[in-house]
């Protein structure tokens, strides 16, 4: 549509405005452009108006408009762009730190089990050895008892062969004196081969686990091939026979040359050597379970520091699945205010602060619930080091003494 003017003054050039208004495309589908022709009369008159804006300005303005009014006629975009991109890409990450934590943490705690797990495991052992060989040395003081019985009748043989008046019979006599330092000497070799056992089971008791906790660098100490082993426990063998032989001999060779022609005396030694003999040997027994029932006791005492250590792990882990599912349910929470179209609504009622506090409440717990999570995780890793560590006392030599304060064989540090 084109209008023109009736200027008696003729024709003047005139101003051409050309404005295109954007309408929806259902309203009006062909709009097309409408130009507008003022005559330079009026042209003065709309000096006295209010400016208009231009074309290019009024093409902006209607692109505005329009683009505004489908932003609001859509359900799932809202008006502010921060306030519904901001939270979607905050929550998820939020979500995915607790996620993760939850899964390091649950590894962290496991591992801390299994390693208490297996310093019981090696507690339990110990005992069940330390057992066996207080099971072993019980018979020692008995021998030590028969032992000062038989030294005991050695002497009163004599007189109860003065008693009886069986003098004549020199048979009778001789099995009479010979009987009571037989009984010593066997009293003797029992509580030395009741002394190796101890031995042996102490020393198992004590090394249990040295190997099995010890890290790669320190087993190549003690590594043994196969012909090592073999010769190992044949020397052992020997030992123990020469031992033996060490426990029977020396009461009747030191009897028969120190004596005297007399066969009462005679006897009367050799029953006397083999009771001290046992005693010594049980003194020696009481040592080596001593130090035995020292190592068990630390070892259980390590064991039960490491699961300390895997219990309070397992204590910190125990809030990890519940952030999890809290911080979950924010991320839901929030894609659901900001897809549902109650927000805009939310807007116009409280403004810009109302529609940011409705945004931002779940994202904000979710964030703490994921500074929590990791908290939580890094507990639960210090808590499983800490297992390892005490777990690997265990693998210490153990040297007998007590050093460091009290602090037993192993010198642990723990303040238990």
């Amino acid at each position: 549509m084109i209008a023109t003017s009736n200027d008696p003054r003729g024709v003047k050039p005139c101003q051409w405005i050309s404005c295109h208004f954007h309408l929806r495309r259902a309203a009006r589908p062909f709009a097309t452009p409408v130009q507008i022709v003022i005559p330079s009369r009026q042209k003065k008159e709309q000096k006295h108006l209010p400016k208009q804006p231009s074309c290019c300005h009024r093409r902006n303005v209607d692109r505005c408009c329009h683009c505004h009014q489908s932003t609001l006629s859509h359900p799932f975009i809202s008006k502010s762009p921060s306030s519904s991109t901001l939270p979607i890409e905050t929550v998820p990450v939020a979500a995915s730190i607790t996620i993760c934590s939850e899964y390091i943490g649950k590894v962290a705690v496991t591992d801390g089990k299994e390693i208490a797990a297996n310093t019981i495991q090696c507690a339990a052992e110990a005992e069940a050895l330390l057992a066996n060989a207080e099971r072993v040395k019980a018979i020692t003081p008995l021998c030590v008892g028969v032992g000062a019985t038989a030294a005991s009748l050695s002497l009163l043989a004599p007189t109860i062969i003065e008693a009886l008046n069986i003098g004549n019979s020199v048979q009778f006599v001789t099995e009479l004196y010979l009987f009571c330092p037989l009984v010593s000497v066997l009293a003797a070799a029992v509580a030395n081969l009741a002394l190796e056992e101890t031995r042996g089971f102490a020393t198992r008791a004590i090394n249990i686990g040295v190997r099995r906790f010890a890290k790669s660098g320190l087993v190549g100490r003690t590594w043994l091939s196969s012909s090592e082993q073999v010769q190992k426990n044949s020397k052992s063998k020997t030992d123990r026979w020469l031992s033996f032989a060490w426990s029977v001999l020396p009461a009747p060779i030191v009897g028969s040359v120190v004596g005297g022609p007399g066969l009462s005396t005679k006897c009367i030694i050799v029953a006397a050597l083999a009771a001290a003999q046992s005693a010594y040997f049980l003194a020696l027994s009481e040592g080596v379970l001593a130090r035995a029932t020292d190592a068990v006791a630390l070892k259980a005492r390590s064991a039960a520091v490491c699961d300390t250590y895997a219990n309070q792990g397992s204590r910190n882990a125990a809030i990890l699945p519940f952030t999890s599912a809290l911080s979950a349910f924010c991320a839901a929470a929030t894609a659901a205010i900001v897809e549902l179209p109650f927000l805009h609504t939310i807007s116009m009622a409280y403004g810009p602060p109302g529609e940011v506090l409705v945004v931002s409440f779940f994202p904000m717990l979710s964030s703490a619930f994921a500074a929590a999570a990791a908290v939580s995780k890094a507990r639960c890793e210090v808590d499983a080091e800490a297992a390892c560590q005490a777990a690997s006392t265990l693998a210490l030599e153990y040297d007998g003494g007590m050093k460091g304060g009290g602090k037993g064989g192993f010198g642990l540090g723990f303040g238990f």
